[in-house]
């Protein structure tokens, strides 16, 4: 993704956040982005802050990866989750 992409993205997060997420706004039409894009940007984050910004042991109690922090909460949020 290049930068005006990512931009873009950000712009059309921040709608869907404005409009019907924190404010619910007269729009008769709700667009949800790709939450693939934030996934992979907050995985990207949290690897790289254990990775390389963790000197002071802030991360006691957090996993390794992203990867296995999100598998665990799927998991969980399926076990509660009722049809």
């Amino acid at each position: 993704m290049t930068k005006t992409e990512f931009d873009t993205y950000v712009n059309e997060m921040r709608t869907y956040r404005d409009k019907f997420v924190v404010h619910l706004d007269l729009e008769e039409v709700m667009y949800i982005p790709r939450l693939t894009v934030v996934q992979e940007s907050v995985s990207y984050l949290y690897d790289y802050l254990r990775a390389h910004e963790d000197e002071g042991d802030f991360f006691v109690d957090a996993p390794a990866k992203a990867s296995t922090f999100y598998a665990h909460s799927t998991r969980e949020g399926k076990s509660v989750y009722k049809e």
